[in-house]
């Protein structure tokens, strides 16, 4: 049976490497010509980071709410989920080829997904 402390730190470890995962995808969509390789990234992309906000939404910022310095952190980024789902639906409706979507993926609009993946587990440290 674990504790709650060691299963928090599992969870931690998950999203960390929910984090690792995500940013191998983004490299793809940032780097890659090939757009079969580039669709697949993004499929991925909103996969993981749908299932990975899911989470997060539901486990850890309620334990993050209740145990950082700063409670109010768990509502900014909650709201930061809310800017990358939108941006996500707008990213799945286009093609990777798409010059929108390039502009869109590269823009300032990805600075929160980048944010939320380096970021979001620092208030356990």
């Amino acid at each position: 049976m674990s504790t709650g402390i060691e299963s928090r730190r599992s969870a931690i470890d998950i999203i960390k490497n929910d984090h690792s995962e995500m940013q191998k995808y983004f490299d793809i969509l940032n780097s890659q010509s090939d757009l079969r390789a580039r669709q697949d990234a993004l499929n991925n992309v909103v996969i993981l980071l749908s299932e990975h906000a899911v989470a997060e939404e539901t486990i850890l910022y309620p334990v993050l709410r209740n145990t950082a310095k700063d409670p109010s952190r768990a509502d900014k980024s909650l709201h930061e989920h809310q800017v990358v789902k939108e941006l996500l639906e707008r990213l799945r409706k286009m093609s990777p080829d798409d010059a929108n979507f390039k502009a869109l993926f590269k823009g300032a609009s990805l600075v929160p997904i980048n944010y939320l993946f380096k970021n979001n587990t620092n208030g356990f440290k």
